[in-house]
């Protein structure tokens, strides 16, 4: 069974990026939404660390269309890792198969109250 992925990513913006003209810098970010075109790809959150920085929240519709952009953003692709130093992190709503994990203690809401 498919699940949605969480995609948190942490975004430094490189020189690179700081070296593109307005329009080239245009036409990258419309690159990558072209990319993404007939998948839906809802943004839950954006924030601003600094003026090179941003946190980004978004949710994927399954693992495979995530890969896929993967690939398409990679160095054989839009190699947008020259232009923005990225941290992934990604999650899901689901449990993993093999149990709850060490995260069940975590679970305020869960434990009776006494």
């Amino acid at each position: 069974m498919a699940s949605e992925v969480y995609v948190l990513k942490r975004i430094k913006y490189r020189e690179a990026w700081w070296l593109l003209t307005g329009e080239e810098q245009k036409s990258l970010v419309e690159k990558i939404r072209k990319s993404r075109k007939g998948i839906a790809v809802k943004r839950l959150a954006l924030f601003a660390v600094e003026l090179s920085e941003n946190i980004v929240v978004n949710v994927w519709p399954d693992m495979e269309s995530y890969h896929q952009n993967s690939i398409t953003m990679g160095p054989q692709g839009l190699n947008i890792g020259r232009y923005w130093d990225m941290d992934v992190t990604l999650g899901s709503e689901l449990l993993p198969p093999w149990g709850a994990g060490p995260d069940i203690y975590a679970r305020q809401d869960d434990l009776p109250l006494v």
